[in-house]
């Protein structure tokens, strides 16, 4: 709303979107923040498989502190539905970036997760749900999850 009064939100903005990357915590405080902003962003910008929209995660620990209900109505706590297709999530390292809690990809493509550890003590590291899904994983570690550190699921997730 700002850049359309301010030239200098304007340049900024232009800028931000040049770049095809969203990062964490510099830039939004949350992956779940980063996932709701990039939803907004698809609606000023068209991503592709060659420029997805990236979401680099700092070293450290990223909580996912979100629900998702698929649904048969069973809930799935510490867990992010990614509800935008071409967009990376990269960490700095599996070694590194951890990120506590799960993620669910229902029928999106170009979906990929690169360089993270995924941890989630209450259920799914990664759900990944219907025919057209398509996710890479690339140097991600999967620890502690307490249903398994992947999961091949029916159905799809409701909100």
């Amino acid at each position: 709303m700002l850049r359309r009064t301010c030239a200098w939100f304007e340049r900024h903005w232009q800028e931000f979107l040049a770049r095809n990357q969203i990062r964490v915590p510099q830039d939004l405080p949350t992956i779940e923040t980063a996932m709701f902003f990039a939803s907004i962003l698809l609606e000023q910008k068209e991503f592709n498989k060659d420029s997805p929209l990236v979401v680099l995660l700092s070293e450290g620990e990223h909580l996912v502190d979100g629900n998702m209900t698929d649904e048969d109505g069973h809930v799935h706590e510490t867990f992010m539905e990614i509800t935008c297709e071409n967009i990376s999530f990269i960490g700095q390292g599996s070694n590194k970036t951890t990120v506590c809690g799960g993620f669910g990809v229902g029928n999106k493509k170009n979906v990929t997760l690169k360089n993270l550890t995924l941890t989630n003590p209450n259920g799914y590291g990664l759900a990944v749900q219907g025919e057209e899904a398509l996710v890479d994983l690339l140097d991600v570690t999967f620890q502690k999850c307490v249903k398994a550190g992947m999961g091949l699921l029916c159905g799809s997730f409701v909100k």
